[in-house]
């Protein structure tokens, strides 16, 4: 459990860190988690990607997207749906 804990805490400073500058101890303790933590340096490797993909879609105009630009199926919304009603009963 406290694994767990840890990679929370470090997906949050990781979140804060993109707006505002982590304490001395804050980046020392990311920095050594990340460095024991396979997980949260894949997941940060895949932040950086999509940050960068959004960048780059922002700046060829095409993030964000424009009103009614982007829909689902119906095929799609059926199975979200299915899927809320699935888990509003298990949870």
């Amino acid at each position: 459990m406290t694994h767990i804990l840890s990679c929370k805490h470090s997906l949050e400073l990781s979140a804060k860190q993109t707006v505002a500058e982590l304490t001395r101890g804050e980046r020392i303790w990311l920095r050594v988690h990340l460095l024991a933590c396979v997980a949260c340096r894949r997941i940060r490797k895949q932040v950086a990607i999509i940050e960068r993909t959004l960048v780059l879609a922002q700046d060829r105009g095409l993030w964000p997207p424009k009103a009614g630009s982007i829909s689902l199926s119906d095929t799609s919304r059926q199975r979200m749906k299915l899927a809320l009603e699935q888990a509003g009963k298990s949870g």
